[in-house]
């Protein structure tokens, strides 16, 4: 049977945190970026866990989380910006607002913005996911 890579990611990851090994933001931007078919609640972990250690955002992880909480693909052909609005309105609305948070979180922190997660976070204001993100 075939596992989805983030149980074999995090099963590394936690034999990192075992052999006192501190994880940097480059090891977490590699967990996130396994963590694409994962349930939203083991990212989410994931982030605070990162938080709890310590270890700042930066734009590379931020695309990465961004990607995999939307569960985005690259086959999802997500090129423009009304491509983007289309893709978002299409996410569940959880996993939507949990982008939202990062980015807001991220921003307020001064870390800049790749591209496609500034096209995220204007396509969230535009298509009103909540009213906290008109």
């Amino acid at each position: 049977a075939h596992k989805p890579s983030h149980t074999a990611a995090q099963f590394l990851f936690e034999k990192m945190i075992q052999a006192e090994l501190r994880p940097d933001i480059i090891a977490f931007s590699t967990l996130v970026g396994a963590f694409m078919e994962a349930p939203l609640g083991k990212l989410q972990h994931v982030y605070s866990q990162m938080a709890e250690l310590g270890v700042g955002l930066d734009k590379v992880f931020l695309e990465k989380y961004t990607l995999s909480v939307l569960q985005k693909r690259k086959q999802d052909g997500v090129r423009s910006y009304s491509d983007t609005v289309k893709f978002v309105k299409g996410v569940e609305r959880d996993r939507v607002i949990e982008a939202a948070s990062a980015i807001d979180e991220a921003k307020a922190a001064g870390v800049g913005l790749s591209t496609f997660v500034e096209r995220v976070r204007k396509s969230i204001r535009e298509i009103d996911i909540t009213p906290q993100y008109k």
